[in-house]
């Protein structure tokens, strides 16, 4: 049975790829995201990537909010707040 808990992080993006959803054509982005305890997915689903979608980039660092989700597939984040971003 999956597992959900909310959490509250500031990690650096490591990766970035976007993708338009078939169904809408809008964006949404999949993050790789590390700090000192390794990696994990982070999922940016289009609402949410319409007013961050801008601050996005590759190798900088992020305050993610959302839902942590930890089923047979692994463990990933399912963004529902993102905010600043910098340049290391």
């Amino acid at each position: 049975m999956p597992r959900t808990e909310k959490k509250l992080s500031l990690r650096y993006c490591e990766g970035l790829k976007k993708k338009n959803v078939k169904s809408t054509g809008d964006l949404m982005a999949y993050l790789t995201m590390e700090d000192d305890e390794g990696s994990i997915e982070v999922i940016i689903f289009s609402d949410l990537y319409k007013s961050c979608g801008h601050l996005l980039k590759k190798e900088g660092l992020f305050l993610v909010k959302g839902d942590v989700d930890r089923d047979e597939k692994g463990v990933r984040v399912r963004a529902r707040e993102s905010r600043g971003s910098r340049t290391r």
